[in-house]
């Protein structure tokens, strides 16, 4: 019965590909003769075939290594968005591959990596080695440093005889991690390296932007702080760690991170505006129940009972700006562009505007791209009360954009401290972004940190 189940594994990729293909055939040819639509069946189902009997022989070869080396794996098979099979995605647990703050690999981590990337030297696709690290230290040094180990691996690969034109390397700090930073299990969860192999550079790329979408991200990264509400009930404002970022602008294809929240302290000099909200602690948060618990990615994660969450615990007060590095190519050290794609419509390098308080509130300009990718590094400007001509603060913020199923959110981070606004979210309708559907703004008032409902909507001529 062993030897069954075994045999009964080993073909499962092989007749899953299969029978995607072969429906992926039929619907490609859908529109031909009987011949001809067979013929794509036969050619869909043997191109399915091929990738998944690549993708059971890896997991086998992976699997042999594991138990040689004691090395803790966890697999993900990689579909495109067609639902056709593409690849397969192997984590491994940091397990001190790495010294602390180094990119140099251990000579224990050394000696199984080689292990590792002998089982790919068999028909190699194109590889993506991801580093990842915990939300602990500067989110800006974290980010660079798992790029450096992303590097690090993938040279270990070349040399052991991987195609240097099939390998790539991606830094993504601590932007999505798989548990709470909060705890050292959870730290440790987080620093892993992922090995990707997929069967084109496209695929590669959409796989990367899906999990850098996700709302996962924020389900693990959110951090519930048990001094915010002592503080916030207070007149104190929370207020987030200030990663000094040395680095210029990030680049439009790069995406973001976070980093753990600190316990918020007391804003001494932080100016407040009046802007018609509420203590935090009174405010209306619902919109992050309904977006997050829409989202069928999230539901996986939410025990039962857990509708009546704490809604603020989603919110960006509760968040930080979360820097992703890019997709690199190992031969000669370059991005590799994301497909240029036409501007989500009413969000092409667009101004959004709204009033609260007699104040007119301006954001711009806003570009995201149909891929929900933020090309853009817009400004949050505040005008004086009553006056629409003359700006009193002018605010420079650092956006995270994520996909729900029926919505997705704009995240955005005001860089200077001092400011009066801490963070916004925007909620927009897949289908139309002239406007936000809901959203709010955080902001410091007399009572400590306020929410005001926000929703900026392209002006319209009059």
């Amino acid at each position: 019965m062993q030897q069954s189940m075994e045999t009964m594994s080993e073909y499962a990729g092989r007749a899953a590909g299969a029978t995607l293909g072969a429906g992926l055939g039929y619907l490609a040819c859908s529109n031909k003769g009987d011949l001809d639509k067979a013929a794509c069946i036969v050619a869909g189902a043997a191109a399915g075939w091929a990738i998944g009997d690549l993708i059971d022989q890896r997991r086998q070869a992976l699997e042999q290594v594991s138990q040689q080396e004691n090395l803790a794996l966890v697999y993900e098979e990689i579909d495109t968005l067609e639902g056709e099979s593409a690849g397969l995605s192997t984590t491994i647990s940091d397990q001190a591959m790495f010294a602390t703050g180094s990119s140099t690999l251990t000579p224990s981590a050394h000696g199984k990596l080689i292990k590792l990337a002998q089982a790919y030297l068999q028909q190699p696709q194109k590889i993506l080695i991801i580093g990842h690290t915990d939300a602990t230290g500067s989110s800006n040094f974290n980010q660079h440093l798992s790029e450096q180990r992303a590097r690090t691996v993938a040279r270990l690969f070349m040399q052991e005889g991987i195609p240097e034109v099939s390998l790539y390397f991606q830094g993504v700090g601590e932007s999505r991690p798989i548990a709470d930073n909060t705890s050292a299990s959870g730290q440790a969860a987080n620093r892993r390296v992922e090995i990707v192999e997929i069967t084109s550079e496209d695929e590669l790329m959409a796989y990367t932007m899906r999990k850098q979408l996700s709302l996962d991200n924020i389900k693990a990264s959110v951090q519930t702080r048990t001094e915010a509400s002592s503080s916030i009930a207070s007149a104190e404002a929370p207020k987030r760690s200030s990663d000094t970022i040395t680095t210029s602008t990030p680049s439009v294809t790069a995406n973001s991170e976070s980093t753990s929240v600190p316990p918020p302290v007391v804003a001494t000099s932080r100016h407040t505006m009046a802007l018609g909200g509420m203590p935090v602690a009174e405010a209306d948060l619902a919109l992050y129940q309904t977006l997050f618990q829409s989202s069928s990615a999230w539901k996986r994660f939410l025990p039962v009972g857990q509708a009546q969450a704490d809604n603020s615990q989603q919110a960006c007060y509760q968040d930080n700006f979360r820097q992703s590095g890019n997709v690199k190519r190992l031969g000669d050290n370059q991005t590799v562009a994301y497909s240029a794609e036409d501007y989500l419509p009413g969000l092409n390098k667009s101004l959004l505007v709204t009033t609260l308080e007699d104040r007119l509130i301006g954001l711009g300009p806003v570009a995201v791209t149909r891929h929900f990718e933020p090309v853009s590094t817009p400004q949050l400007y505040v005008y004086q009360p009553g006056d629409n001509q003359h700006s009193q603060y002018r605010l420079p913020v650092r956006v995270n954009v994520y996909e729900g199923d029926e919505a997705w959110l704009y995240r955005a981070f005001v860089d200077d401290d001092q400011a009066p606004v801490d963070c916004f979210d925007l909620v927009f309708d897949k289908q139309d972004a002239t406007h936000a559907n809901d959203g709010r703004l955080f902001y410091a008032g007399t009572q400590g940190l306020m929410a005001v409902n926000y929703t900026p909507a392209r002006p319209t001529r009059q």
